[in-house]
């Protein structure tokens, strides 16, 4: 993979993150109005409706900032071409494709499915520093690394 088919990938992914985390927004905006309107048709008193709005708030922060900060770490990703596993990696395993340095769920690049690998994932400890044909065992299973660009 050349380091301009990499640089669209990690668009790609920036993208598909940027897209969540506009959606993630809209759905907590829809969820605290929904939950709001429960509440008042409950006719609970106000201490109740304020813990539970407080506690969705809460919840619905969280995953906000989660996604903000895997956008971020996306963003801060060196795609420069690699021969070993390391964060921006693009990495072939058993046919499938990942992106190292980051967690996210299956997006499309050029026609391919990616997932991302997170550096604090346990098989990213394994794979680290490993080269294109190198095996190792991961959960009992011995694999081969297709790739990595």
């Amino acid at each position: 993979m050349d380091s301009r088919s990499k640089q669209q990938v990690k668009d790609d992914l920036i993208a598909h993150l940027a897209g969540q985390l506009a959606g993630g927004a809209r759905a907590g905006q829809d969820e605290a109005a929904a939950a709001s309107a429960e509440l008042g048709e409950r006719r609970v008193d106000g201490d109740a409706q304020r813990d539970e709005a407080g506690d969705l708030h809460g919840v619905l922060g969280a995953v906000d900032a989660r996604q903000r900060l895997d956008l971020k770490e996306a963003r801060a990703l060196d795609v420069a071409t690699t021969d070993t596993v390391q964060p921006g990696a693009v990495v072939e395993l058993g046919g499938r494709h990942y992106v190292v340095g980051v967690v996210t769920d299956e997006f499309e690049s050029g026609g391919v499915s990616y997932q991302g690998i997170a550096t604090d994932a346990p098989i990213y400890d394994v794979i680290h520093g490993l080269r294109a044909g190198d095996t190792f065992s991961f959960g009992g299973q011995d694999q081969t690394i297709t790739a990595v660009d």
